[in-house]
This record gives C-alpha cells, structure tokens and sequence, in this order.
C-alpha cells in the first residue's frame, strides 16, 4: 500500500525505504520470519524483501537504472538468483532511477492473496528485455547444532535443510527496435545456508545423519 501509486518523475531516484517507511505494528506490518545470523527467526515486517525484490525485477524488464541494491544473503525461493533484492530499514536500502524522458507509476497489488504483482506504467518499453545469470563460483554449506534443554532425552530435529552459496553474474540485454544492443553486468553474492540441527542435552554428536 505504501509503494502503490508511487510517481517517479524523468530523472528520479525512488528510495525503497523512503516509501515504505520503518517496518512497524501501529503502521501495518506484522510478525513473520525474518533471516537473523543465517537462520529464520520471527520479526516485524517479515517477507518485505519480497516486495523489494519484485520492485528490482520490474526495475530491470522496466530499463531502469539500479542506483543501489543488495543481493540477499541466501537463494530466494520465490526470484531466480540475480533478480531479488534485501532491504533493511535505515541500514540497506533499494534506490531506482528513472532514465525515461516520461514519469513512471508503481502499480502494487495483489492479484491473489498469495501472488505479488509490481507493474510500471506510463511508458511502452524501449525494446525486449532479457535478464540471464551465470554461476561463477559455489560454496558448501556447513551443519550448525544447538542443545535446547526441553528436548526429551534422544531426540533431534532438523531445523533448518542447507543450501549451497553462489556468487552470481547477472547479464541484462536491451535489444531496440532499432537494432541496437545495450548490455549490462552485475553481481551477487549468497552465502553458504547452514543446516541446523537442534538436540538435547547429552546428545551423541555421532547420532546425526550425514552431512548432505
């Protein structure tokens, strides 16, 4: 709602976090998981890098210009690595310029409850844009193991499954209706997703599978 209608001017940078503003109860924002240390933890505001990383994907098909973005700390499961985008508030921000000659308006809404949909409207686009990534290098991941005391004697739970780590080159092509080909590079890096395990006291290290 705070990015909806949203104008941005010829020229323009659109701060993310200037429009959303700080990630409160008394302004709407609820609980929900937010990445804390590399594991998921609840916080307020929980999931808004989704609505960030749907702004930065329209940027890139939209021509925009990137002013500052940030690639999350681990693979999104809802954007191809490259596209997504983190924000914090008052820490990391997402800032996208206008190049048009033409104001754009940020069109945010939720086509189905669980769908986000972020269009910019004012302008046709210049040509077809495409956005293809490369993996340059990948890491593994490690186990991470916590005792918990209510654990009854024995038992183990897999918290958290792992995920490799990536660092990414993005590759965005604007071919013009006109024959020329603008092209453009940028990186990304992920870090390793640790597997965490959770276990109770005396618990024999040996007794856990084997690392993926």
């Amino acid at each position: 709602e705070f990015l909806n209608g949203t104008v941005l001017a010829p020229g323009q940078t659109l701060s993310f976090n200037q429009v959303v503003g700080p990630r409160r109860i008394d302004r709407g924002f609820a609980w929900a998981p937010v990445i804390m240390d590399d594991e998921m933890e609840p916080g307020i505001g929980g999931g808004t890098c989704q609505v960030a990383s749907t702004l930065h994907a329209a940027a890139v098909y939209g021509g925009l210009e990137i002013v500052e973005r940030r690639s999350h700390s681990r693979p999104s499961g809802y954007t191809p690595l490259g596209l997504d985008a983190t924000v914090v508030y008052g820490e990391v921000d997402l800032k996208l310029r206008n190049p048009h000659e033409s104001p754009l308006i940020v069109h945010a809404f939720l086509p189905t409850p669980k769908t986000l949909r972020i269009e910019l409207l004012g302008r046709e686009a210049e040509g077809k844009v495409t956005h293809t990534y490369g993996v340059m290098r990948s890491h593994d991941f490690y186990r991470r193991v916590w005792t918990k005391d209510w654990l009854a004697p024995g038992k183990q739970i897999r918290r958290q499954r792992g995920i490799r780590g990536y660092d990414v080159v993005s590759v965005v092509k604007i071919e013009r209706a006109d024959g020329r080909v603008d092209e453009r590079r940028y990186f990304s890096w992920y870090r390793p997703v640790p597997e965490v395990f959770w276990v109770a006291p005396g618990h024999d290290p040996g007794e856990l599978p084997e690392l993926p």
